[in-house]
């Protein structure tokens, strides 16, 4: 059995054991990183947050490693429900937002902050951590595919349409190009994406395999005037 790039919480490796099933682990090493990094703080008595998609495969292998306790939210709303007497750490979803990640980060400061001097709590140090675990190939991105997306009369993003790293690349290709489409595969082109394009950019998520994005240009070129260039 295949553990995919997103990771699997501990049970399901000592379940795998028990059944006699060999594993093959290709977990992301960034992923592994984090699991690591969150079950080193839960040991110690950390309440464990997480910035993410509680039903994403990759936050269900982190919080497995809190044995179900960590405190999953997506955004600053949701900070209100964290018991900020606990020692906290943030953790994030690889493949989340870092500006969100950030103000997330803020709003608990100045929650703590203003318990504080409230009284909430004793005249102490509050032990609150923020660790930055968006993967650098996702953030890193922004700004050449904004550039490249802004190159190109027509953008094709390729990716899985559950992927939480295609849909925030993809939006973000959307705003500098408003003519991007979507796709998981070469037969959801349509040939009037690319009427009066004089280029064609072809970009995918950070999973997309190459070679399929390479099976869409073929496709794309096919479709499209063969004076079309297509990158």
């Amino acid at each position: 059995m295949l553990i995919r790039a997103h990771g699997e919480p501990p049970e399901t490796f000592k379940r795998a054991k028990e059944l006699g099933i060999e594993l093959i682990d290709a977990t992301c090493p960034v992923v592994t990183k984090v699991q690591e990094r969150i079950r080193k703080f839960y040991d110690n008595g950390y309440q464990v947050v997480i910035f993410g998609k509680k039903d994403h495969a990759e936050v269900i292998g982190l919080v497995g490693h809190t044995n179900g306790t960590a405190v999953v939210i997506k955004s600053i709303e949701e900070v209100s429900k964290l018991d900020l007497t606990k020692k906290t750490v943030l953790f994030s979803q690889t493949t989340m937002d870092k500006a969100t990640f950030y103000a997330v980060r803020d709003e608990i400061k100045s929650r703590i902050k203003a318990d504080f001097e409230v009284g909430t709590f004793e005249e102490m140090a509050v032990d609150f951590h923020a660790k930055d675990t968006i993967c650098g190939q996702v953030s890193g991105r922004d700004k050449k595919l904004r550039e490249f997306s802004h190159a190109n009369d027509v953008v094709i993003f390729v990716a899985g349409r559950k992927s939480s790293n295609g849909k925030v690349l993809f939006e973000i290709a959307k705003e500098e190009n408003p003519r991007t489409y979507f796709v998981e595969d070469e037969k959801e082109l349509q040939s009037e994406w690319f009427h009066g394009a004089a280029s064609v950019g072809i970009s995918g998520a950070t999973s997309t395999p190459q070679w399929l994005m390479e099976r869409i240009k073929v496709a794309v070129e096919a479709m499209a005037s063969a004076a079309v260039p297509v990158s």
